[in-house]
């Protein structure tokens, strides 16, 4: 059974100097997605490889989820995921990758997650921080697990 866990970035500083690029998590973001960290590790107690946007904010969340999932294999960085029209070649990508995490922006996580579960829109739209856990049946994904820092929202 594959699974595949959506993650949007935590709580980031404002941009200064107009670079959203490189803006990084704030302290309440980088606790928080600690707390969210142990709880997926509850649930989901193996992670093969992490994808994520190349931007600072969603490589310092992916590294948190790293950390916490004990991979020893580096992080993949990948522009594709800033595209919301990359959804197709984003499951392509993550396919590929076993038990994946792929961390990213609004509006292109929820695009992605309502790709893969075939439904028009996820409702509401991810909250930073917020993890969609999705398990693979036949050729769609179903929702396993919705979470947010250490809640747990649906399961």
């Amino acid at each position: 059974m594959q699974r595949l866990l959506v993650v949007r970035h935590e709580e980031a500083h404002p941009a200064r100097s107009g670079d959203d690029a490189i803006r990084t998590l704030t302290s309440r973001g980088r606790q928080r997605m600690h707390k969210l960290a142990r709880s997926l590790v509850e649930h989901l107690t193996t992670l093969d490889h992490i994808w994520t946007s190349p931007l600072v904010r969603a490589v310092q969340t992916a590294e948190i989820l790293q950390s916490a999932f004990d991979i020893h294999t580096p992080v993949s960085a990948d522009p594709m995921i800033l595209q919301p029209s990359t959804a197709v070649d984003l499951r392509k990508l993550v396919e590929t990758s076993g038990t994946a995490a792929i961390i990213g922006h609004e509006p292109t996580v929820s695009t992605f997650t309502s790709h893969l579960t075939h439904k028009h829109s996820v409702s509401p739209a991810f909250q930073t921080g917020q993890a969609v856990l999705l398990r693979l049946d036949g050729t769609s994904y179903t929702v396993e697990g919705v979470f947010r820092g250490s809640d747990t929202i649906a399961i």
